[in-house]
């Protein structure tokens, strides 16, 4: 019974010390996310970023990231891939270039995706750092090319409006009918 009780209280103690040791909300947010993928045309270069915050708690984060999906079309263009995330800062940019293949066929998709490592450090001192890992990922997919424009451009050769088109056909037909009375002059 003696043994539960201090068994009980070291869990107890344990537990306190680490619920209360840093409190800390590290998010990593995404332009590009499930519903809403990145559409690009083949050959394309597109910049884009990661963005990392750090909001409600009591501790500055480190946070490390890494390219988990999507090597083959992605990269982080920082060298330093280790990010200071102070307590209430938001906006750090974790800049990634995606380079879509010259070959790329409309519908080709590819899942970009990045691992977190964050670790946290309190402010009011101590050594005590709890750590997890997040993963952040998007759609990446090859769109159809525009045609639209190319297809209005052949088919409306006259004008772009019915009133530019009639003027366009009335004077066709007025220099019909001057042509028809020059031609029919000559003959008599």
């Amino acid at each position: 019974m003696k043994n539960k009780v201090i068994i009980s209280l070291i869990f107890f103690v344990f537990s306190f010390l680490i619920i209360n040791a840093v409190n800390a909300t590290v998010g990593v947010t995404s332009f590009y996310y499930d519903k809403n993928p990145l559409m690009v045309e083949a050959g394309e270069i597109k910049e884009v970023a990661f963005m990392l915050q750090n909001h409600g708690g009591d501790a500055d984060a480190i946070v490390m990231v890494e390219l988990a999906d999507g090597g083959n079309i992605a990269e982080f263009t920082d060298e330093n891939l280790e990010y200071f995330v102070e307590l209430d800062s938001s906006d750090i940019s974790v800049p990634m270039k995606i380079t879509i293949p010259e070959d790329a066929q409309p519908g080709d998709e590819w899942n970009v995706g990045a691992s977190f490592s964050i670790s946290y450090k309190p402010r009011a001192g101590g050594a005590l750092q709890l750590s997890s890992t997040y993963f952040k990922d998007f759609k990446v997919i090859v769109k159809q090319p525009d045609t639209t424009s190319t297809q209005a451009t052949k088919t409306n050769f006259i004008g772009s409006s019915p009133i530019a088109s009639f003027i366009v056909l009335v004077i066709i037909l007025i220099i019909l009918v001057l042509l028809i009375k020059f031609i029919s002059k000559r003959k008599k």
